[in-house]
């Protein structure tokens, strides 16, 4: 069997010199378990990091298929919001506003009608206020253009 070499700190030289620790303990065979197991441990990391990207990617999709349902389910509400309950002037103030400012504007200062639903949607599993507010968001500028045009 190949020999190296370790070192190890003066103190424990001293502890292992004593009698009835040599003859407690094989060195070699400790040496050698806590070598295995921290050589196995890193030849496990590649295969590890492989499972958790793959869990990664996993729970990514899961945040964008979430994502995408309260999207989608925003831009039905708008679109809802505008056609039942939504009053001239409020669809043109935020129809004119940049994304951004209509964003602030919906999520600081919600017209009733997003203001039931976000009460009403929050007690839903994995709500996504964000998701659903930018599905509003996206909804009112396109329709505001069209409605502006036939007024």
């Amino acid at each position: 069997m190949p020999r190296i070499t370790i070192s190890i700190p003066t103190e424990l030289k001293e502890q292992l010199g004593n009698r009835q620790v040599r003859q407690a303990i094989n060195l070699s065979r400790i040496c050698q378990d806590a070598l295995r197991r921290e050589v196995r441990r890193l030849l496990d990391i590649p295969t590890d990091l492989n499972r958790m990207n793959q869990l990664i990617d996993r729970l990514r999709r899961e945040c964008e298929d979430s994502s995408d349902h309260w999207f989608l389910l925003g831009s039905v509400d708008a679109r809802s919001w505008i056609e039942n309950q939504s009053t001239l002037a409020k669809l043109r103030e935020l129809g004119e506003m940049k994304h951004q400012s209509r964003l602030n504007s919906l999520h600081d200062n919600p017209p009733a009608g997003l203001r039931d639903a976000l009460a009403k949607h929050r007690s839903e599993a994995e709500f996504n206020t964000n998701s659903y507010l930018e599905g509003w968001a996206a909804t009112i500028a396109p329709l505001w253009e069209t409605i502006k045009r036939h007024l």
